[in-house]
């Protein structure tokens, strides 16, 4: 069962519109299952963005601008530790050997979505362990010739630090959480993992 909060209630800070491409589109003249997952990945880029204002997968020195080895401006959540890598695997943030990396997705199914319709795909942080947190994503579509407005999907990723060097999570930098609490304009949701230590 499902730990995140309603979607169809409460603000969502960040939001953007996408059209639907007829590549998006399968056999049944909707939007295929897969490629919500896609827009869920923009809206995250896109929130990642203006959480922080560097380009997704870059970082962010919360103490001031730093270079990173790509040449653009980014730096890191982890004082007095290198820049962050422009090199970044897709979906994540980096520090270099620690990244957040999508360790779980779930998506809901409201309504269909078709070619040519303009969608709102929003973004906001669920909760937030000691090593993982979550987004959550709803996706609507404003009234049109397809009917009125409408819920089409919502769901959610769990994003967690992981350590590629030492092979295992790791703490998530109050820095970033301290990010979290001043975009959203409130405290963020705490919960502990299964394997989570209570947090100081």
């Amino acid at each position: 069962m499902s730990t995140r909060s309603d979607p169809r209630t409460g603000p969502f800070r960040y939001g953007h519109t996408v059209e639907v491409r007829f590549r998006d589109t399968d056999a049944l003249g909707h939007v295929n299952n897969a490629v919500y997952l896609t827009y869920f990945e923009a809206a995250r880029a896109g929130y990642y963005r203006a959480l922080t204002g560097a380009t997704f997968g870059i970082g962010i020195n919360v103490a001031g601008p730093s270079r990173g080895r790509s040449g653009a401006s980014g730096g890191e959540f982890f004082s007095g530790e290198a820049p962050a890598s422009g090199e970044a695997a897709e979906t994540s943030e980096s520090d270099g050997d620690r990244t957040f990396i999508v360790a779980r997705a779930e998506v809901d199914y409201r309504t269909p979505a078709y070619f040519g319709e303009i969608l709102t795909v929003e973004c906001r942080i669920g909760w937030a362990s000691r090593s993982s947190f979550s987004l959550e994503y709803r996706i609507t579509a404003p009234e049109s010739e397809r009917g009125t407005a409408r819920l089409i999907a919502d769901g959610a990723t769990v994003q967690v630090m992981y350590d590629y060097r030492r092979g295992r999570a790791t703490r998530l930098p109050d820095a970033l959480l301290s990010k979290f609490a001043a975009y959203e304009g409130h405290a963020i949701p705490r919960r502990l993992g299964p394997n989570d230590p209570a947090r100081p």
